[in-house]
C-alpha cells in the first residue's frame, strides 16, 4: 500500500509520544507548555506541543511534507511497461481523451499479461506529472478510470488513498464538489486514514 503520508504521521507520533514520556508535567492552570520541533528525512518536519489544562494533557500535533517530484520517480520495474507512463506519453502526443480511450483497452486486453504493470501507483505518478504541469482535471480524469477499472481487485484502504488523490486534484482544479464527493467515497473505504483527516481539514468538514 502506498499510504506514505500515514508513514510519516506514524513516525512523527512515535516520536511525539517519546518526548511525552519525558516531558515534565504541565501545571493545571495552564502556562506555555512543552514544545518540539523535528526533521524528518525529504524536508519533511514534525511539530509537537503539550499543554496542561485543569488535570488534562492537550497535544498539538503538526506534519509538514514536501509534495513528490514525480518527474523523479521511475514508471516501475523497466522489464515491465507501465500503464501510467503510456497513458502521460500518449496524452503529451495526442490528447488525454485518446490516451484514456488506448489505456482501457489495453487494460482489457493485457491485465493478465506479467510484460504489463498495471500497478495503481503506475496510474498514481501519471496524474501526479500531469498535475506538476498545472494540468490537475487531466490527472483526475486518470485516477477516475483507475478506480474504475481496478476497485474490485483492490484493497480498500488501497483506494482510499487514490481517492484522496483524486480529490486533491479536484480540488486545485477549483471543483470543491466534486472534491468533497471524492474525499466522502474515500472516508467510506478507510475512515481511519490520516489523508482523509487531512483532507477533511483542508475543505473544512
Amino acid at each position: 500500500m502506498f499510504n506514505f503520508r500515514a508513514i510519516t504521521l506514524a513516525l512523527a507520533l512515535a516520536v511525539g509520544l517519546t518526548v511525552l514520556a519525558a516531558a515534565p508535567v504541565a501545571t493545571a492552570k495552564g502556562g506555555p507548555g512543552v514544545r518540539v520541533r523535528g526533521t524528518c528525512t525529504q524536508g519533511s518536519t514534525a511539530k509537537l506541543k503539550l499543554s496542561g489544562e485543569d488535570g488534562r494533557i492537550e497535544i498539538e500535533f503538526e506534519v509538514g511534507c514536501r509534495r513528490w517530484n514525480y518527474d523523479r520517480l521511475g514508471w516501475g520495474d523497466s522489464k515491465r511497461a507501465s500503464i501510467g507512463q503510456r497513458i502521460f506519453e500518449s496524452a503529451e502526443r495526442g490528447g488525454l481523451t485518446a490516451a484514456l480511450k488506448e489505456s482501457r483497452a489495453l487494460f482489457q486486453k493485457e491485465r493478465g499479461n506479467p510484460d504489463w504493470n498495471f500497478g495503481l501507483f503506475e496510474y498514481m505518478k501519471c496524474a501526479g506529472r500531469l498535475d506538476q504541469r498545472d494540468r490537475p482535471r487531466e490527472g483526475a480524469a486518470v485516477l477516475a478510470q483507475a478506480i474504475e477499472l481496478k476497485a474490485d481487485s483492490t484493497a480498500a484502504a488501497d483506494m482510499a488513498v487514490v481517492r484522496c488523490q483524486r480529490a486533491e486534484l479536484l480540488l486545485r482544479a477549483g471543483d470543491r464538489v466534486a472534491a468533497r464527493d471524492e474525499l466522502t467515497r474515500a472516508e467510506s473505504a478507510d475512515s481511519s486514514s490520516t489523508y482523509v483527516r487531512a483532507l477533511k481539514h483542508s475543505l473544512g468538514i
